[in-house]
């Protein structure tokens, strides 16, 4: 009975705390959906997936937020993380498979006074594993303008 109290305290516990950090959805770069959860006025999580080239990309970040002083309403960030991006490519040209490897994000953003975030950011990666006959190496194609509902 302990047992089953305190599980039941924990899951209330993180529910309530994921419910009291800051949330937005929306998309980045009109290719991929994004999503991103606070975790207080610090850091965050963005998670983003989409369709790159002739397959599908989603790409994980922890992200540092550093706080733009600001007068108005309104209110700038700009923040900077390491992250990860796993895919699975298909094509004609026999160039099918799954690729993983290490991401990087650094971007700025607006929160606005009422629901809604703008942002831009340059995302580097760095391919890691790759089954198909793409070279492995660093690939810095990815700069993104986001667009987000602050909830």
């Amino acid at each position: 009975m302990k047992k089953t109290i305190l599980i039941v305290a924990l899951l209330v516990g993180f529910v309530a705390s994921g419910v009291a950090q800051s949330r937005s959805i929306g998309v980045r770069s009109f290719q991929e959906v994004s999503y991103q959860h606070g975790f207080g006025s610090s850091n965050m999580l963005e998670i983003d997936g989409g369709f790159f080239n002739t397959g599908l990309q989603a790409t994980a970040t922890y992200n540092w937020l550093f706080p733009i002083d600001w007068d108005y309403e309104g209110s700038w960030n700009w923040y900077v993380g390491p992250g990860a991006y796993a895919g699975i490519r298909s094509n004609s040209n026999n160039n099918n498979g799954l690729f993983i490897g290490a991401a990087g994000m650094i971007g700025i953003e607006y929160n606005f006074w009422f629901p809604l975030q703008l942002s831009i950011d340059y995302r580097p990666t760095i391919a890691l594993f790759n089954s198909t006959n793409m070279p492995f190496g660093f690939y810095s194609n990815s700069v993104g303008l986001g667009v987000r509902y602050i909830f």
